[in-house]
Order: structure tokens, then sequence, then C-alpha cells
């Protein structure tokens, strides 16, 4: 093998910054670092139950990714859930461009329900009163934040269905990327568990929506 294919080789296994040289993850840990990376985990964090339901892998297998990502400084993990570092970001961005995903593949998602919030409920407390939930069939999946508000998201067990809670603006918005007749009833009925267990968490704490919240209450999106 000559010094030129040594060189090319070498370009497929390692990434080469200004400080250091990372090596690029492969298998089952690369998958990881791309399910971390996604659309909706930009700058957010993903149950390990999330992790696995998404990729479909054994527990053990997902254990042992996870803790070679966290080695190698790629991915942290707060008290349930993991997020990708920007040190993880920067990798995947350098590889996303020879695995590109075509937009006509992305499924968009669907507003199911909207309604306003009461304006002493914050974002902070609904997280809180939602996170970690399940919903019918719905499993927790993981929450994402940013300067536009706070999303919280459920799968089902097959991760063929993933519903999403938006916060912002005073607003509560639930949307589906359900894709058949089956998956948006599913859906639907869990949008409205969702509602229905926020206003009982209002309730508990004296929470009380106006007149013109209660109106509101149930509007389809």
């Amino acid at each position: 093998m000559t010094p030129s294919d040594l060189g090319a080789k070498s370009k497929d296994l390692f990434l080469v910054q200004e400080e250091e040289t990372v090596e690029v993850p492969s298998g089952h840990d690369l998958a990881v670092l791309e399910a971390l990376g996604g659309s909706f985990e930009d700058a957010g964090a993903i149950s390990f139950q999330g992790i696995r339901r998404k990729l479909g892998l054994h527990q053990e297998s997902l254990s042992r990714a996870l803790r070679r990502l966290e080695r190698d400084g790629l991915v942290g993990k707060s008290e349930h859930d993991y997020k990708i570092s920007k040190k993880g970001t920067d990798i995947l961005s350098r590889t996303k461009s020879k695995n590109s995903q075509s937009s006509r593949d992305v499924i968009f998602p669907i507003p199911i329900l909207r309604t306003i919030l009461p304006p002493d409920a914050t974002e902070l407390e609904l997280e809180e009163a939602l996170s970690h939930k399940w919903f019918g069939s719905l499993r927790w999946y993981g929450s994402s934040r940013n300067d536009e508000g706070t999303v919280l998201a459920w799968t089902t067990d097959d991760g063929k269905l993933r519903l999403s809670a938006r916060l912002s603006d005073g607003y509560l918005t639930v949307e589906s990327q359900a894709t058949t007749k089956e998956s948006m009833e599913t859906a639907i009925r869990a949008a409205y568990e969702i509602f229905d267990h926020i206003s009982r968490v209002f309730k508990h704490r004296g929470i009380i929506p106006s007149a013109e919240q209660k109106s509101s209450l149930y509007r389809a999106a």
C-alpha cells in the first residue's frame, strides 16, 4: 500500500481538527450519535428507552454504544436523558453530507390540537408535569429546548409514531407524524390525554383558565 493509499484510507476513519484528531464512530455508535443529532434532537435530550425505540437496538448494545460515546466526549448524560455534545455535533455535521436524507423522505408534523395556556403556567412547570409520562400507547421520548420554545416528544414502542407537544408564546400545540389512519387515531387520543393531564395539573395547583382561555380549550389545530 502506497503512502497516498494510506492517506486516503485515514480520511475515512479520522476527522482532523485544529487541536486534535478525532476518530469517527461507526456501527451502533454512529447510529446512536445520528439519533441524538437529528432535527428534533438539536439542542435536545432523549431518554435511553427513547433511543432504543427509535433504533430498535438491544439495551445492552445501546448501553455499550452510549458508554463509548460518553468516553469520547461525543455525548453527555443527565439524570434521565442523553444529549449530543458540541464535539459530537461537529463530527456529525461532517459526516452528514455522505448520507444526506432526501427532503422527499421527511415526514412533516401534522397539528392536532392547539390551545392558549393560562398566563400563570410556565414552560418549565409544564415540562416538569409532562416529562417522562406515558399517554396511551405512547412512551416518553425526549425534549428539545431553544429560543422558540420547548418541545416534548413521545413515541410508540415500535418507534413508528411520534407525537410532540410544543410550548411556545403562551400556546400548547400538539403535533403528530402519523402516516396512517390508525396511527392518526392513536395520536389524537394521546393528544387529548396530554391536554387532560395538563388540565388536572392546573386544577391541582389552583391555576384556573380565564373565560377567554376556556373558550379555546380543545380547539382543533
